[in-house]
Order: C-alpha cells, then sequence, then structure tokens
C-alpha cells in the first residue's frame, strides 16, 4: 500500500501541473466538477473533458512507474 502511494505521488508529480491540480481536487480534496469549474474560471463540460483528459495521462504514467517499479524489483522478467 505504501509503495503505490508513493507511486501515486509520482504520477502526480510528473504530470502537468494543471492536470495534477484537477485530480488532486477532485479524488483528494472531493471538490465537485462545479467548484472546480469555478476555480478554473471555466464550464462544467470543459472541466469533464479536462478531468478525463487528466486520468488518461495519469493511467499512462502510472503504468510505466509501476512496470518500471515491478521490473527493477524482479517481479517481472523484462
Amino acid at each position: 500500500r505504501k509503495f503505490a502511494l508513493g507511486l501515486i505521488q509520482v504520477a502526480l508529480d510528473r504530470l502537468p501541473a494543471k492536470y495534477g491540480d484537477v485530480l488532486e481536487w477532485k479524488y483528494v480534496e472531493g471538490h465537485s466538477v462545479r467548484e472546480i469549474a469555478a476555480r478554473l474560471d471555466i464550464g462544467t463540460e470543459a472541466t469533464q473533458s479536462l478531468l478525463a483528459r487528466a486520468k488518461r495521462a495519469f493511467a499512462d504514467v502510472y503504468g510505466t512507474l509501476a512496470n518500471a517499479a515491478s521490473t527493477e524489483n524482479g517481479l517481472v522478467k523484462p
């Protein structure tokens, strides 16, 4: 669990700042799409689109990190 949390933080840090911000606001701080939209001064549809792009980017980065970590720790043979 601690390992996964560390990977999550590293993945968030590697994202463009706006992506990391919206993911943290939504999933860590629990803000609604409407609240995030107001904070960014954009519409709710634009905010939902931004969140979708941020989630895809996070999944890509996290997957890459997790695969690299598994290979380095001998969990998966390269």
